[in-house]
């Protein structure tokens, strides 16, 4: 996994390594590889973006908001 250092998001090797750990601790079954990489690559891929304007940060507490309805909504179709 590439480090990349950003006072956005600190150290993403830590990070990376941090969510692979708390997936494989969902399963008893390992986490994929590629599936490991995959999400490294849209990591990075956002990281630049934010870096360039293209995303805006949004607070936790909002996004979890916005997850809710929409798996409140998903489950009430």
């Amino acid at each position: 996994m590439k480090r990349i250092q950003s006072h956005h998001f600190g150290n993403f090797d830590h990070r990376g390594r941090l969510a692979v750990v708390v997936l494989e601790s969902l399963d008893d079954e390992p986490v994929d590889e590629g599936v490991s990489e995959a999400w490294a690559a849209e990591v990075l891929a956002r990281s630049a973006a934010y870096s360039r304007g293209e995303l805006k940060a949004v607070d936790w507490r909002e996004a979890l908001q916005e997850i809710e309805a929409d798996l409140n909504e998903l489950s009430a179709s």
